[in-house]
């Protein structure tokens, strides 16, 4: 980036790349904001939660062949990358400038299969399958019968919005092997057709018992090379199987949480219809015993209509020993009450007037 800004002819700024992230490589057109907060959001650096997160590129190698030299351009922070590649023990003057690009091609196309930085990190996806499984974990405590609670949407939101950045990525990371798959079978096409050494061993099994050691060390090591398009195979393969997996927890995080939520629903239900029983039941009550507390305390006034129809209930029953204990109660009969209960029922503006200024005594209504 250095190098860049110190020379801004057209020539370094389209020949100059520096490695870009999943969503640099498929959003290229986004702005700078918005790519640094999808960034940030990437399944591999959510589901750590240390200091130092890892974050998904996608590394770029320029390679150049003049005559039997080759130059390649490609930045990496692993020395045993380079060291890898470079060893010249493994270069044998037989083979080719073919041969040891698609060893370094090779080499790249199959680190994304290994553990990042020198054994940190596990593999890319190896913490996709992870972060499948414990979304669905967390969906299933969520879930769990045991805990019936509200549904809380934030934390929803979060689940749906995990999975669904998980499949999205691995959309991203499939159109990068598939672009690497092309780059390969151009690469194996061009060389089997056009380089003479490579055409050479074509002729030859590996097998041959008349091959000198370097010229089966050269067959064996093309070979190898074009096994790279199996290993790219073998990684869509994986990625479309973690795909599946996470559409159907997808698909369960939805069943579920719509469970959930018609739980609580027929939860609400049950508790709004015993509302309304007992609401019935408070209704019923008060149509019956309202109008008997408002005869009751009517009767229980000191008015004198209603007193002069009064007689005298000896609650002694005869008991001469209660006689003096007791005292007659003052009460009307069945027949007057039921009465002036029709009257109230079918004169409902009649009103009573000459309330009587006698204290109050002791009435009992009896049906």
């Amino acid at each position: 980036m250095r190098w860049k800004d110190c020379h801004p002819d057209l020539l370094s700024q389209s020949v100059l790349h520096t490695e870009r992230t999943i969503d640099e490589m498929y959003f290229p057109s986004l702005s700078s904001d918005s790519l640094m907060v999808r960034d940030k959001s990437q399944v591999v650096s959510r589901e750590h939660n240390e200091n130092e997160k890892p974050i998904l590129v996608v590394p770029n190698i320029w390679i150049s062949r003049l005559g039997k030299f080759v130059f390649i351009a490609f930045s990496t922070s692993d020395d045993s990358i380079r060291d890898e590649i470079f060893d010249v023990r493994n270069i044998t003057p037989l083979q080719g400038p073919g041969i040891d690009i698609g060893r370094i091609l090779s080499y790249q196309v199959s680190s994304f299969g290994h553990r990042q930085a020198n054994g940190e990190f596990p593999a890319p996806l190896d913490i996709f399958e992870r972060s499948v499984i414990q979304i669905l974990q967390e969906v299933d405590e969520y879930t769990s019968p045991r805990r019936v609670l509200r549904p809380e949407i934030e934390r929803e939101q979060n689940f749906m919005f995990r999975i669904s950045d998980i499949r999205e990525e691995l959309v991203m990371i499939q159109e990068v092997l598939h672009q690497q798959l092309e780059v390969f079978e151009r690469f194996i096409d061009d060389y089997e057709t056009w380089d003479p050494k490579i055409k050479e061993l074509l002729r030859y099994d590996v097998e041959n018992s008349d091959l000198t050691v370097e010229m089966q060390s050269d067959i064996a090591a093309w070979e190898e090379v074009k096994n790279t398009k199996t290993t790219i195979q073998r990684f869509q393969k994986r990625v479309k199987k973690i795909d599946g997996d996470a559409e159907r927890v997808e698909k369960r995080i939805q069943d579920q949480l719509n469970l959930k939520r018609t739980h609580i629903s027929i939860n609400d239900a049950r508790s709004s219809l015993l509302l309304g029983t007992a609401v019935i039941g408070f209704t019923v009550i008060t149509v019956i015993f309202a109008p008997l507390a408002f005869m009751t305390a009517l009767f229980a006034l000191p008015i004198d209509t209603l007193v002069r129809n009064q007689f005298l209930f000896d609650r002694t029953g005869g008991n001469t020993d209660a006689v003096e204990r007791a005292e007659p109660t003052p009460t009307y009969t069945a027949r007057y009450v039921g009465t002036w209960f029709g009257k109230c029922s079918y004169h409902p503006h009649q009103r009573i007037h000459n309330v009587s200024s006698v204290p109050e005594l002791p009435y009992t209504l009896i049906l």
